[in-house]
């Protein structure tokens, strides 16, 4: 699919894309570090969301749009998982 027909499926023009680029700065909308590109729609509605990095898109994609899937997330990496809870002990630092 040409560039032209991705906007076309999700109803923006170039120029609207160009817009939302600039405002973002060129940056993904979620990480704020990667190189925005991908437009990210609801699923639902099929409107445009913003721009996000392809990492990003695939992530809001397999949390399947999710905003209680993607906290349940964070705080699952926020507190080290459940090994350590659920096994009673610490466990070393993996180096990587």
């Amino acid at each position: 699919m040409s560039d032209q027909a991705r906007l076309r499926k999700y109803g923006i023009s170039p120029d609207v894309y160009r817009t939302l680029y600039e405002r973002q700065c060129g940056v993904c909308a979620v990480c704020q570090s990667a190189q925005a590109g991908v437009v990210d729609h609801d699923h639902d509605s099929g409107a445009p969301r913003g721009l996000l990095c392809p990492r990003c898109n695939l992530l809001l994609g397999h949390a399947k749009d999710s905003p209680v899937r993607l906290r349940a997330a964070a705080d699952y990496l926020e507190n080290g998982g459940v090994a350590r809870h659920l096994l009673g002990r610490e466990f070393p630092a993996i180096a990587a």
